[in-house]
């Protein structure tokens, strides 16, 4: 709510001055109200965790916005769910089992209704220093404190915030064929593909799709079917996408006394990529 306060004097006798001194002021008990944008609310998949992003907004009530007001600090805390490892303190870019640590923002980081904390040197949690492990999960949420004078108005923590859980694994892909085999038919490919971490207690993104390589050796040339028909070929490298429990009937044209070498790599829901793929080799 907005009040007018008014000053004014009188003498003994009791007569008031003409003129007085006005101040308006806003009183705000009110802490602000803070979301997290990256890692996103609700329960999400990340590979790394290069930087945290968040909105804010100052509250002068239940529902009215205080538009005269702005935030000056935000704070983050940061903790290991599956590992129980308790809170990141970036100073020594370590998991403290006993003390609820926190990230202080600086001011380049806070704008008028938004803060960004990019890492600085390694101090957010990450692959690198152990602090993200693949197939955990882990909680972020932020506070936000006003200027309002007498004390200011700093929101507690956990009102809000984003769990996420991380992978940062490859997939593992197989072909169900016998290596270096000779066919006189094949009409069918088909294989196998699990995304990783897959232990006990472990979370993962999920497996998005399968990409399949028939490569063709002619001489020391190679060619690569692209699928659209049987004489479909391609002389740079070309994957077909497939679903994740995949399997392959799209054949190409088999010439005969000719070795071709069928590979297979899996993509998860956040694009790590196999990268050491399951091939077989047949005539």
């Amino acid at each position: 709510n907005q009040y007018q306060i008014e000053a004014r004097s009188y003498d003994r006798t009791g007569r008031f001055s003409t003129a007085y001194s006005t101040i308006t002021t806003i009183y705000d008990n009110v802490a602000p109200i803070s979301t997290m944008t990256w890692p996103a609310e609700g329960t999400v998949f990340v590979s790394s965790l290069p930087f945290i992003t968040g909105n804010m907004v100052d509250r002068t009530n239940a529902t009215g916005y205080n538009a005269s007001s702005r935030i000056v600090s935000v704070e983050l805390q940061i903790r290991d769910i599956s590992n129980g490892r308790g809170y990141w303190r970036s100073s020594n870019k370590s998991w403290d089992t006993v003390t609820p640590r926190t990230i202080t923002l600086d001011q380049q980081s806070i704008y008028v209704s938004s803060f960004m904390r990019v890492a600085s040197s390694d101090d957010l949690p990450s692959q690198n220093n152990g602090g993200l492990v693949s197939g955990s999960s882990y909680y972020v949420t932020a506070s936000a404190t006003d200027l309002a004078d007498d004390g200011a108005n700093t929101e507690p923590f956990n009102i809000k915030g984003s769990t996420f859980s991380v992978d940062y694994s490859s997939p593992e892909s197989t072909v169900a064929l016998t290596h270096l085999s000779t066919y006189s038919a094949l009409t069918f490919i088909s294989g196998a593909s699990v995304d990783k971490p897959d232990g006990a207690g472990q979370v993962n993104a999920g497996i998005s799709s399968v990409k399949l390589k028939i490569q063709r050796l002619t001489g020391e040339t190679s060619t690569y079917f692209g699928g659209a028909s049987g004489s479909d070929w391609y002389t740079d490298e070309t994957f077909i996408s497939t679903s994740p429990g995949w399997g392959y009937s799209s054949m190409p044209t088999w010439a005969h006394n000719t070795r071709y070498v069928i590979s297979a790599k899996g993509l998860d829901a956040i694009n790590n990529q196999e990268t050491a793929f399951d091939y077989t080799g047949y005539t």
